[in-house]
């Protein structure tokens, strides 16, 4: 009997010990990121499109309606070693994604993150599409990633590491060159665990943070700091809905406005009552040099996804304006019915501004010295800087985004007429385009240009010759 008891309570034991070992089996690998199926691999790619034509539109690079090229999906794993997983906190929860170029247009792509320390010209940084913020302090001779803090998903090759976003505008504060503001960064949707949203470094891009609360809106786009006093910072975001599934598709994340504003350095934060109608974009935020309290805001109205013939929205307020810092917007009347892809306005007069807009979709191009809206001499230039170091206001280097013709551009009279100056380098294209002109801070003679493709050039004679200073095999891993 003892014998027979002593078996019983061994098999008793295994089976607990089995069924143990099972739940602790269930809850360690449940918890743990799973793979996709490939049917649902397509799926997210799918709705990669529809988010990023939009923007694709917006920025210029196809027409409305135009469908962007086909998707080249490359073989990857979908899954992935879980015993390789190291701790990041950069990395957020959520499924591994092809941290690459996919859509034929995403193509490591800088828009107008180059920026360069005003009191000392030898330090650059630029957000890299996929890559993330990278620093040079040498004059862009080398490069090293700067993005400790800035949040992303998991890569598909390295789950470890995150995959950084596209963002559009990158800032360095001017009353202290290292403290920098990085919108932007994500599709619509709230901040949740840190994506999108602002994010600040205070040691010259060593490390970041993010400014917003988890339930403000996370697609931003440009931003301005208050020239007088740096604490006060205002960011465009947008009335766009979350295309993504969940309890938030369909939802647009404001309620009075698209523009946040601080008072206080990020601590707290207000949504200014703009007004706005859905799908309204804000590509651009200016503040006035000489009066702080004048604040102006670009607006265009474009649907997200990928349908063809969509066109933007019927509704377009052009530019909004507050004289009061906020409390109170107007629109601009001499920029009614505009929709407005890219601006500039200069830092002397804040009726000087030139831009491509949209009206009855159709892309103009408009220059204006006094508030009103006035068409150059020739449609040749659609993307053009005003010169800070010009003090009439009225300098401008121009170029087209298509790269046709493929000439720099100079107007000396705010926009009206141009004159050829200098080439592109040769390899801008209507397919791997440029996306923005910088002037360097200090030496007058010296421009840049920056392009997807993770490049930037550098020129001392106006565009004649270039000198390339940023390519995709510079940049670390």
């Amino acid at each position: 009997m003892a014998k027979k008891g002593f078996i019983q309570i061994t098999i008793i034991g295994i089976a607990i010990t089995v069924i143990v070992l099972g739940l602790k089996s269930y809850f360690y690998f449940s918890n743990r990121p799973v793979a996709l199926k490939e049917e649902n691999v397509q799926k997210l790619e799918e709705i990669l499109v529809r988010e990023n034509t939009s923007k694709l539109v917006q920025e210029g690079v196809i027409e409305v309606g135009q469908k962007p090229k086909t998707i080249v999906r490359e073989s990857q794993p979908s899954s992935f070693n879980n015993s390789k997983i190291a701790v990041n906190d950069d990395v957020v929860q959520g499924y591994p994604v092809n941290c690459y170029p996919r859509l034929g247009f995403d193509n490591h792509r800088t828009e107008q993150t180059f920026v360069i320390n005003p009191r000392n010209n030898k330090v650059m940084y630029v957000n890299v599409e996929y890559k993330g913020i990278y620093k040079s302090v040498d004059g862009g001779d080398t490069w090293s990633f700067s993005g400790k803090g800035l949040k992303g998903l998991p890569r598909n090759d390295d789950p470890s590491k995150p995959c950084h976003d596209l963002r559009f505008h990158l800032y360095i504060d001017p009353s202290n060159p290292d403290r920098l503001l990085a919108p932007g960064g994500s599709a619509p949707r709230r901040v949740g665990e840190g994506l999108g949203g602002l994010s600040e470094s205070l040691d010259g891009g060593a490390t970041w943070h993010q400014l917003f609360t988890s339930e403000m809106s996370a697609y931003t786009e440009a931003a301005i700091i208050d020239p007088i006093n740096s604490n006060i910072v205002y960011v465009t975001t947008s009335a766009l809905p979350q295309g993504m599934d969940g309890i938030d598709k369909g939802n647009v994340f404001v309620i009075k406005g698209v523009v946040y504003k601080t008072a206080d350095g990020g601590k707290t934060w207000n949504e200014l009552p703009t007004g706005f109608f859905t799908d309204m974009r804000t590509p651009g935020i200016f503040i006035d040099a000489k009066n702080s309290k004048i604040v102006r805001l670009a607006t265009f109205g474009l649907p997200s996804g990928s349908n063809v013939g969509k066109k933007s929205t019927n509704e377009q307020w052009g530019l909004l304006e507050t004289n009061d810092a906020g409390l109170t917007w107007t629109k601009l009347g001499s920029t009614l019915g505009i929709g407005i892809r890219y601006i500039d306005v200069s830092s002397v007069n804040m009726n000087h501004f030139f831009m491509m807009a949209s009206k009855d979709n159709t892309d103009k191009v408009y220059y204006s010295i006094d508030g009103t809206l006035n068409e150059p001499s020739i449609m040749i230039v659609n993307f053009a800087r005003y010169d800070p170091h010009d003090k009439t206001g009225m300098r401008l280097i121009g170029l087209n985004l298509y790269a046709e013709p493929n000439d720099i551009f100079e107007s000396l009279d705010g926009g009206k007429t141009w004159n050829v100056v200098g080439k592109l380098p040769e390899s801008i294209t209507s397919d791997h385009r440029a996306t923005n002109i910088v002037f360097d801070p200090i030496d007058t003679n010296v421009i840049y240009i920056n392009s997807d493709l993770a490049r930037i050039w550098r020129s001392s004679d106006k565009g004649n010759t270039w000198r390339p200073l940023l390519s995709l095999d510079k940049l670390e891993n």
